[in-house]
């Protein structure tokens, strides 16, 4: 599957672009019915593209054929790629966005892409799993380590799959949240990563009391 990255996106990324030439022809036309019908076939190639980029991602994990590429991350700018991509997804549910910051840090050493990831990951389940509430990102740090701590007041997790959330394909399995679909692997994925920047990742939740999730990195120099 590494071998094969080429292969598994290009199919993919060219329906979505020529669904998008369709529906820009489309709407010089008016025909807006056809338009909620590519729509959904550009939303649904999304989805499957954001699988196969899981599931490429793990390959190359599992094949240890993935590299750190630590940068100066700034942390205002951190911040308003944060804000720019999750708001839309916390505005769908309802759910208020806010990032708090307690550190006087502008900025440290990391695998840009793989945190920014992490974080997207984090925060995209915290509002998908929150309706008319609140989901926090909290960034501090301790002198040693520097801590992102998103925190949501959604349906929250049991002691039971607090155990299994990281692992590969599994999800939660309450009937309450079976509704919500996914890969099962975006947490392992950020698990992994978080691991290989040398930190760690940690959950801490009740059920319908909100979950807690703290990403803990070490700060270089």
């Amino acid at each position: 599957m590494a071998n094969m990255s080429h292969e598994l996106r290009t199919p993919i990324q060219s329906i979505i672009g020529y669904g998008e030439l369709v529906i820009e022809e489309l709407e010089l036309e008016g025909n807006f019915d056809l338009i909620d019908d590519m729509d959904k076939i550009s939303k649904n190639s999304q989805r499957l593209l954001l699988m196969i980029n899981s599931l490429l991602d793990l390959a190359k994990i599992e094949a240890g054929r993935i590299e750190l590429f630590p940068t100066d991350v700034n942390i205002a700018e951190l911040k308003v790629n944060l804000l720019d991509t999750i708001e839309p997804l916390a505005q769908k549910n309802n759910n208020l966005f806010t990032i708090n910051q307690t550190t006087n840090l502008q900025q440290f050493t990391a695998d840009k892409e793989k945190l920014e990831q992490v974080m997207l990951n984090l925060l995209s389940n915290a509002c998908k799993f929150t309706e008319k509430g609140q989901v926090t990102l909290t960034i501090s740090d301790d002198g040693i380590s520097l801590f992102f701590e998103i925190a949501d007041t959604g349906i929250g997790l049991s002691k039971e799959q607090q155990n299994y959330i990281f692992d590969e394909f599994r999800q939660v399995d309450s009937s309450q949240s079976r509704k919500f679909s996914g890969t099962g692997l975006g947490l392992a994925i950020s698990k992994r990563f978080v691991e290989l920047m040398q930190g760690n990742i940690s959950v801490e939740s009740e059920l319908n009391q909100g979950a807690s999730f703290t990403v803990s990195l070490p700060l270089q120099g």
